[in-house]
């Protein structure tokens, strides 16, 4: 092929065309450092009935309401770290005929040993708040319950009058324990996650607290009557823990099979 000079001039004009239009095209795109991973989704808090849930805890004036008198009603707060505790947990107080409502907790619905306890604890008192506001929850009977990380951001929860009593599932209490609140305290003498916190609830001296301390390594302390070994130390647990809770009937009651698959959500990251 024979190219005129004109023809060479117009091929030079093309490229330059195209060089531009390509670097323009470059310009647009994210370098590496541009490149920055998607925020997961924020999470609301959830509410559960004693006999349903979970539904969106915004939406708990629409949810529906048991029947009879006031239900007694609890503020639950999960570790991010040990996601099979609270199906277990919620799905125990809802058979004991409490509403459970669990905290967004910015947006994880669970405790982070990063989050800031001020601001883990200002969220807590707002939620008993609005479970308080519900005419179908008695106000005057709210528990804060934690498991983890969870249970010692429920053992400084120093707030008068919110809740009447605290529940820690292997709790550790590594800073410090409140003494106006009554709480009790649950933990295996060798959980091998708080081995690494290094303090235990018994020591420090709160005689408003009750710390329950027995032999083995579970983590979860799973109160379900069905979960496998330890049967007498879960009956221990129930026991103690409906006593401190001043319910005696109801065990194991109120709950369909649909409703207990409803609380995979708290812990597949639903």
């Amino acid at each position: 092929m024979r190219w005129g000079r004109g023809g060479l001039a117009g091929v030079g004009v093309l490229a330059a065309v195209l060089a531009v239009t390509a670097a323009a095209a470059q310009s647009d795109r994210p370098t590496i450092g541009d490149l920055v991973p998607d925020e997961p989704p924020r999470r609301e808090g959830q509410l559960f009935t004693p006999e349903r849930g979970p539904f969106p805890l915004p939406e708990a004036a629409t949810a529906p309401t048991p029947g009879g008198a006031p239900v007694k009603a609890a503020v639950y707060v999960p570790e991010c770290a040990s996601p099979a505790a609270p199906a277990d947990h919620v799905a125990y107080l809802q058979s004991l005929g409490l509403a459970v409502a669990v905290p967004a907790l910015g947006g994880d619905r669970c405790a982070q040993p990063r989050e800031h306890l001020g601001t883990l604890h200002d969220e807590i008192e707002r939620v008993a708040g609005e479970l308080a506001a519900l005419e179908w929850i008695d106000g005057d009977a709210l528990y804060l319950v934690g498991h983890g990380v969870g249970a010692d951001v429920v053992a400084t929860f120093t707030s008068e009058g919110v809740f009447v009593g605290m529940v820690g599932f292997a709790a550790a209490c590594p800073f410090g324990i409140q003494n106006v609140t009554p709480i009790l305290t649950f933990r295996t003498l060798d959980d091998p996650v708080l081995r690494n916190r290094g303090t235990r609830c018994s020591q420090f001296d709160a005689p408003n607290a009750v710390n329950v301390e027995f032999g083995g390594s579970e983590h979860v302390l799973r109160l379900s009557p069905q979960a496998a070994g330890g049967a007498e130390v879960r009956a221990l647990m129930r026991r103690t823990l409906r006593t401190f809770l001043g319910v005696t009937e109801g065990e194991g009651e109120g709950l369909s099979d649909g409703d207990q698959l409803d609380l995979r959500q708290l812990g597949d990251g639903g």
